[in-house]
């Protein structure tokens, strides 16, 4: 095989019953290009590694790899720790091992984007949620260039759907994050990067699932009473690593709360008011932007 132009990235761990849909999703990808794509094996105790075993063995182009101990329960990522380190190719996406590409053109047409469009340093789609069977399309706008805050804040992206240039993650910035003691959330570090490293852009489609069952991430947190606003508890190692992506990101959290608190029962009209504005005047793109999203003007 030729050095590869992508190099896709799957975490998995217990996804006995979701990786070989993963995997297929992956393989049925139409490219004109090659592709190598690392599995990290978190030491899971069902039967996925004997699983991604058999298609390594079947796939040249596919690589597992897996510590000798579990390493999410000590605060690390295999991203970090396995998979990106050894990633040969110019760009790289993510799928994790319950997620699910679902357009066999998804990984081209992404590619092709960020060929024709040298400024960009990743881009992202829209996705589908997959929770009790049932079928959620997440859609938030047409085709446009994303901003961090409300990226960020408001979850509009999922790891399935994001593919960019791998040099903005192979830095001394996004090594140095894991090493800060208040670091969380390896994705807010990934999304950081690319946003310092490059402009961002939303492509509309729905080219993956985000598969929400009772021993994933997202629903863990949800039972935990995590508020979604999460990604302001690492701010601190954000603004020691990307210092402009974190002055962006505080003055946007500060603006979405404002706004919440505008919205609450029983506050009066005129305070409302007097916190819509202050929660514009703190971050007007990000509040222009969003009532530009929800009258579907951008």
């Amino acid at each position: 095989m030729n050095k590869p132009l992508v190099s896709i990235l799957v975490l998995t761990y217990n996804h006995e019953a979701y990786i070989k849909e993963c995997l297929n999703g992956i393989l049925n990808q139409k490219t004109n290009f090659d592709v190598e794509v690392l599995v990290g094996n978190d030491c899971s105790t069902d039967k996925t590694h004997d699983i991604v075993e058999f298609y390594a063995n079947k796939h040249s182009n596919i690589k597992l790899f897996e510590p000798d101990s579990n390493q999410f329960s000590k605060g690390l990522d295999l991203f970090v720790t396995h998979l990106i380190p050894n990633a040969q190719g110019e760009y790289i996406a993510f799928c994790e091992g319950d997620d699910i590409w679902i357009n066999e053109h998804k990984l081209q047409s992404q590619i092709d984007f960020l060929r024709e469009n040298p400024s960009y340093s990743m881009c992202f789609h829209d996705h589908c949620i997959n929770g009790d069977n049932t079928i959620v399309r997440m859609r938030y706008w047409t085709e446009c260039d994303a901003h961090i805050g409300e990226t960020l804040h408001l979850n509009l992206y999922q790891t399935a759907t994001l593919v960019g240039k791998s040099r903005a993650l192979k830095n001394s910035n996004f090594l140095s994050y894991y090493s800060h003691p208040l670091h969380k959330y390896s994705d807010v570090n990934i999304l950081s990067s690319f946003f310092a490293y490059g402009k961002v852009r939303h492509l509309v489609g729905d080219w993956s699932i985000y598969r929400l069952h009772q021993n994933s991430i997202t629903a863990n947190d949800l039972k935990r009473g995590v508020s979604e606003l999460i990604h302001i508890d690492c701010l601190q190692a954000l603004a020691e690593c990307y210092p402009v992506v974190a002055r962006s990101l505080l003055r946007d959290y500060r603006s979405l709360k404002l706004m919440q608190a505008s919205c609450l029962c029983g506050i009066g009209t005129w305070n409302a008011l007097k916190l819509k504005v202050k929660a514009l005047m703190t971050s007007p793109i990000l509040i222009l932007r969003l009532y530009l999203i929800k009258y579907h003007l951008i």
